[in-house]
């Protein structure tokens, strides 16, 4: 989207399709600097799921995955299932 773009329609759009949230996996750089800037900007805290450490896996609540999916370019973030 370009810059100062509303969200909205994309935050619509993924609280219908995962109205309960969604597990993520990160597969960027060094995943303590992810874990720090989401807390930092979201109060996310990766490392509160058990797969965090083993396989770089964390839980998105419903009202964060438009932000988590959309506003990390320099990482890679995946969706792990469709539920």
């Amino acid at each position: 989207m370009a810059s100062g773009e509303s969200f909205a329609i994309t935050r619509a759009i993924m609280a219908e399709l995962y109205p309960h949230g969604q597990l993520l996996s990160y597969q960027g750089g060094p995943p303590d600097t992810f874990r720090e800037q989401a807390l930092t900007r979201l109060g996310l805290d990766l490392a509160d799921h058990p797969q965090w450490q083993p396989a770089r896996q964390f839980w998105c609540p419903a009202g964060m995955l438009d932000a988590v999916l959309t506003d990390y370019d320099q990482w890679t973030v995946r969706q792990e299932n469709d539920n």
